[in-house]
């Protein structure tokens, strides 16, 4: 704010400078067109400074600076040989002025960081390292940055924006108990952060009013300081790095550096519970990760050993949603009437992609994913046989609870699934039959965002520019690409935000493409987090031949 009230003052300086001159000058009309030129001649000079980046202007201060400075000691070198020899030829003169004056621009540019007054980054952040590190809200949260910092294995200086304190103090302000705890710990990880003196934070105010989203503003922050970004929201971290900033984040540190188990090496656990297969135990090791003992349902409370037969890449996330004990259905609408599809006569969900039909594929991811307990197929009610023939018998899936009936529309279907969910079910994923390669990452991703925000959905920032038009095709309006997301499924909800959702739309009788936007209908926001370009919905015969081309590429 305070840039924009120094740029304000320059301009109405410049317009009040042009309209003296102008009036010293002398006409009739000589004050307001010198006015006029003023304020124009500001007003450029402020956009150009608006445009540039500010590390760029920082250089170019730096450069003029080292100008000055080469220029001045030009000046007493020409003034000393005068004195001496009381002429110098221009040759000699011209020499001097140019060696240096690049002598001077080229040192000070070089060495602009070993120089206090460059060492200052724009909006007021001072490093005393070359590493600047931007933190964002989630990591705040989090809090494992305090023992990272007080290891020592992370250095610089932590810049904390003032609009991540401002929604910092949203969430503590909430009036969920669990978003509110939330938000207190994160001011008590920054009070402990400021009151350690190896630890360099700094709170800027800088902030980007025409930027509405906070991510989008760090990002916006870390390009212009040159700062790397922390973080351990797995969105953030993909939208940044598409930016070209640097993200370091805190699970993917934490992964890195957990003790590494091969087969075959003897491990000792105590077995905590029953795993979900027969006769399986689960346990724990000491940082968290997640044993799963085959046989090991007899030592439930005992402490044993086990030898690892079998390591999995993901079973730090698998253990964080495991611990939250939450029972996780999935509805999979597959009732649509494919009117899209042109020439094919079968419906969409039982077109063969590699021989095998694409509902079959879409619910085998699902089937195997561990944090899925039941999975709930929504198809017209005439298709009950054909979805057990064609589906789910010839591929032996488990999870399968039943096959429920599609409404008039997709999300009259959603609205039957619901309605058949357990009593017991805690998070409901709602996803497109005819979406084959949505991925068990996607799957965790979505549900890890739901369980903090309570709703999130899969999507992509979008690569072509939007166009909005009037009915007559004429573009009225060019939305900011860098907001704009293509939103796909997985979508995830708890379920009673979900079906609050739902019956707030059959009661307003409103109808919406996707569950996400009947749950903002609510006021609640939903997280996007990244999803993949490859994760097509089929509804055409050119998406049936895409289609096929990734699958026999993966």
């Amino acid at each position: 704010m305070q840039i924009w009230i120094i740029r304000i003052a320059f301009t109405l300086f410049g317009a009040a400078l042009g309209f003296i001159i102008g009036d010293a000058t002398g006409g009739a009309t000589g004050d307001i067109t010198g006015g006029a030129i003023g304020f124009l001649a500001t007003i450029i000079l402020v956009g150009i400074e608006f445009s540039i980046p500010r590390p760029l202007l920082r250089d170019f201060f730096a450069c003029f600076a080292g100008l000055t400075f080469g220029l001045i000691v030009a000046g007493l070198i020409i003034y000393i040989i005068r004195a001496t020899t009381g002429a110098i030829s221009l040759a000699l003169t011209g020499g001097i002025v140019l060696s240096c004056a690049y002598a001077g621009t080229m040192i000070v540019y070089r060495r602009r960081d070993a120089f206090a007054l460059f060492s200052l980054t724009t909006h007021g952040i001072q490093s005393k390292s070359p590493t600047i590190k931007v933190l964002d809200t989630s990591v705040i949260i989090d809090g494992r940055i305090l023992d990272i910092c007080q290891t020592g294995f992370i250095d610089g200086v932590f810049v904390i924006p003032r609009f991540v304190l401002n929604e910092l103090q949203h969430i503590a302000d909430s009036s969920d108990l669990l978003r509110r705890n939330k938000g207190r710990r994160g001011f008590e990880i920054l009070r402990l952060m400021q009151n350690n003196p190896d630890i360099d934070v700094e709170v800027t105010e800088e902030d980007f009013p025409e930027v509405p989203e906070v991510d989008a503003k760090l990002i916006h922050l870390a390009q212009e300081i040159g700062a790397k970004i922390i973080t351990n929201d797995f969105n953030l971290n993909k939208v940044a790095e598409l930016q070209g900033v640097t993200v370091l984040n805190i699970n993917e540190l934490a992964n890195s550096v957990r003790p590494v188990v091969v087969a075959g090496e003897v491990i000792q656990v105590r077995v905590l519970r029953e795993g979900k297969e027969p006769n399986q135990g689960v346990g724990y090791l000491d940082d968290g990760t997640m044993v799963i003992v085959e046989y090991g349902r007899q030592y439930v409370g005992q402490t044993i050993d086990a030898i690892v037969t079998q390591t999995l890449l993901r079973v730090r996330r698998l253990m964080k949603w495991t611990l939250m004990n939450q029972r996780t259905c999935v509805l999979i609408p597959a009732a649509g009437r494919g009117n899209r599809m042109g020439r094919h006569r079968t419906k969409k969900p039982y077109l063969e992609l590699l021989d095998k039909p694409i509902l079959a594929h879409t619910i085998g991811v699902f089937d195997q994913s561990p944090v899925v307990d039941a999975i709930f197929v929504i198809v017209g009610e005439m298709d009950f046989d054909a979805c057990r023939s064609a589906v789910i018998e010839p591929y032996d899936f488990q999870k399968i609870a039943r096959l429920i009936p599609g409404g008039e529309t997709r999300q009259d279907s959603v609205f039957n699934g619901l309605k058949a969910l357990p009593e017991d079910t805690d998070f409901v994923v709602v996803h497109d039959g005819v979406r084959p390669f949505v991925t068990d990452d996607m799957i965790f991703t979505c549900l890890e965002a739901a369980a903090d925000s309570g709703a999130a959905v899969a999507g992509v920032p979008v690569k072509d520019t939007i166009k909005i038009t009037d009915r007559d095709g004429f573009v009225v309006d060019t939305p900011d690409r860098n907001q704009l997301w293509a939103v796909q499924t997985p979508q995830v909800f708890r379920k009673d935000l979900l079906i609050e959702a739902h019956r707030h739309a059959q009661r307003d009788q409103i109808q919406l493409t996707d569950d996400a936007a009947l749950v903002e209908q609510l006021g609640f926001k939903v997280k996007c987090v990244m999803g993949s370009y490859d994760n097509l919905k089929i509804t055409t015969p050119e998406d049936l031949i895409v289609a096929e081309a990734l699958m026999n590429k993966g």
